[in-house]
């Protein structure tokens, strides 16, 4: 019986000593099971997903152009929304015609109707952005391009957006 008494004597002191010098992982564990009450617990969402491929089809006008929209709703006290464009547009192997102008156009627009981001492409270039609290409301992704893609010759222009935002879980 004395050896049990001892063994949670132990483990209270060394409960103790823990909780008192300030590790990491104790705290962790603790607001694991006691969070603080009024401190909000933030997450990161990924709100915007887009891309596409361009294949292109002889005498198919249309499968050379693309335009796409997504919207985000941004929460309130959201901390950060952080935007990952990738574009792949390379020079071509083979002519295009001379009316044909490829490119990539993205455009961000802020929920009161402000373009917060606008840029043309027209090479390969991948672009990072961020903005801190992010006014709250529907933000609108929109991209419209003119693009090619061949599987004979092994190349496509293409793009990719992401969007995530770090906000209240």
């Amino acid at each position: 019986m004395r050896a049990g008494v001892q063994a949670i004597a132990c483990v209270l002191l060394m409960g103790v000593l823990l909780t008192s010098s300030g590790c990491i992982e104790v705290h962790l564990v603790k607001n694991a099971f006691y969070p603080e009450e009024g401190v909000p617990v933030y997450h990161v969402v990924e709100k915007v997903k887009m891309s596409h491929v361009f294949s292109t089809r002889i005498g198919n006008v249309s499968s050379i152009e693309h335009t796409s929209s997504r919207t985000a709703d941004i929460k309130k006290d959201t901390h950060w929304m952080k935007v990952d464009i990738s574009i792949t547009m390379e020079s071509l192997p083979v002519p295009l015609p001379p009316d044909v102008q490829r490119y990539i156009e993205v455009k961000i627009t802020m929920p009161d109707g402000t373009v917060w981001y606008s840029e043309t492409f027209n090479t390969t270039v991948n672009r990072s952005l961020e903005i801190m609290s992010p006014m709250p409301g529907d933000w609108l992704f929109n991209v419209v391009g003119v693009g090619y893609g061949s599987d004979i010759i092994q190349y496509h222009d293409a793009y990719s957006i992401t969007a995530r935002v770090e906000e209240v879980k």
